[in-house]
C-alpha cells in the first residue's frame, strides 16, 4: 500500500512538472512581451460555473472521450450536455501563462457563438491534487476573469482519456456528432481560433 502510494505521488508530481515545463517553453519560444488583455468584469449576479469531475469514459476512435461532472448537486454527463453541438474544449491552467492570455478571447468567442449550437467548456488541470483547493483556486480565477463558460475540474485520468495531454493550452474542436475534429497546441487568438471554427463547421 505504501509502495503504490509513493509511485503515484511520483506520477502526479511528473505530470504537473511536465505541464509546467510545456507552458514554460512555450512562453520562451513565443516571447512575447506584450501585457495580458484587461480583464472582462466579473458580473456579481452570476454564480461560478466551476465542478469536479467524477468520471472518465475511454475514447473511442475519433469520439471524444465521456466524462462526468457534478453540477448543482446532480451529475452531468459531457456526451449528453454537449449532443448535437459544436464543442470547445479548452485544457488550460490558472497557472500558466499563455492559457491566462487567451482567456479574454475564449469568453469572447462563447459570447459571440451563444445560442448558435456552439459549447465552450474549459477543463482546469491545476498544481493542486486536492480537489477543494483546485476549486478554490479557479473559482476566484473565474470570478476575477468574469469567465462565462463552465470549467471543470480536471484530473490525470481525463488528460489520459483525451491522448495524455502533455502541454496546456490545448485545445479540441470536437462536431455535432461528438469526434475530435482537430486538435490545437499551444496559445492561439481569437482570429486564429475562429478561422479553425469556421472552417470545420462549413464540412
Amino acid at each position: 500500500m505504501l509502495k503504490s502510494l509513493r509511485i503515484a505521488t511520483v506520477i502526479v508530481a511528473l505530470v504537473s512538472a511536465s505541464y509546467l515545463y510545456s507552458c514554460g517553453k512555450e512562453e520562451q519560444t513565443k516571447k512575447q512581451a506584450e501585457s495580458p488583455k484587461e480583464a472582462a468584469p466579473a458580473s456579481i449576479y452570476q454564480a461560478p460555473q466551476v465542478f469536479p469531475a467524477l468520471s472518465v469514459g475511454k475514447a473511442a476512435g475519433k469520439k471524444a472521450a465521456d466524462f462526468v461532472w457534478q453540477q448543482d448537486g446532480k451529475q452531468v454527463r459531457f456526451s449528453e450536455y454537449a449532443k448535437g453541438k459544436f464543442v470547445f474544449l479548452n485544457f488550460w491552467g490558472t497557472w500558466c501563462p499563455p492559457c491566462r492570455r487567451e482567456i479574454p478571447d475564449i469568453i469572447s468567442i462563447a459570447r459571440d457563438m451563444s445560442g448558435k449550437d456552439f459549447l465552450v467548456i474549459g477543463i482546469a488541470l491545476e498544481r493542486s491534487q486536492i480537489v477543494d483547493e483546485a476549486i478554490a483556486g479557479v473559482v476566484k480565477f473565474w470570478n476575477g476573469q468574469g469567465m462565462n463558460y463552465p470549467v471543470i475540474i480536471g484530473n490525470m485520468e481525463l488528460a489520459q482519456a483525451y491522448g495524455g495531454i502533455e502541454a496546456v493550452p490545448t485545445t479540441f474542436l470536437i462536431n455535432e456528432k461528438g469526434e475530435i475534429v482537430k486538435q490545437i497546441t499551444g496559445g492561439r487568438s481569437k482570429e486564429d481560433f475562429m478561422k479553425e471554427i469556421n472552417s470545420l463547421k462549413k464540412k
